[in-house]
């Protein structure tokens, strides 16, 4: 697949129960016949000014990220965006589960 398909499929297996933030760049993607990570996908697209096609553009939390720039460029900053979240709130909930068996049993 191109860059640009690659990117789709990025999108839809950030949405899929087979990615987990604990692994992010575990699944990788087959883009002009090499493999790469969801942020090595969007990095691939990320000065890509052409208009994202509408089936990838199919939430109301992605249009309102996007705005007025539906470009593959936007969306990769977006993807990315979300992947970072993704990882901080697992850092954020490893921290909390690490304090809580420090702190030891609630009375």
């Amino acid at each position: 697949m191109d860059r640009r398909e690659g990117f789709h499929a990025a999108v839809i297996k950030l949405r899929s129960p087979e990615w987990s933030p604990a692994f992010p760049d575990m699944n990788t993607l087959n883009v002009d016949g090499e493999y790469w990570t969801i942020r090595q996908v969007c990095n691939l697209v990320k000065d890509d000014d052409g208009v994202l096609p509408d089936e990838i553009v199919d939430e109301r939390r992605l249009l309102e990220l996007l705005g007025r720039s539906r470009t593959y460029a936007t969306g990769s900053q977006c993807l990315l965006r979300a992947v970072g979240q993704s990882d901080q709130n697992l850092s954020d909930k490893t921290v909390a589960v690490a304090a809580s068996r420090r702190r030891g049993p609630s009375v």
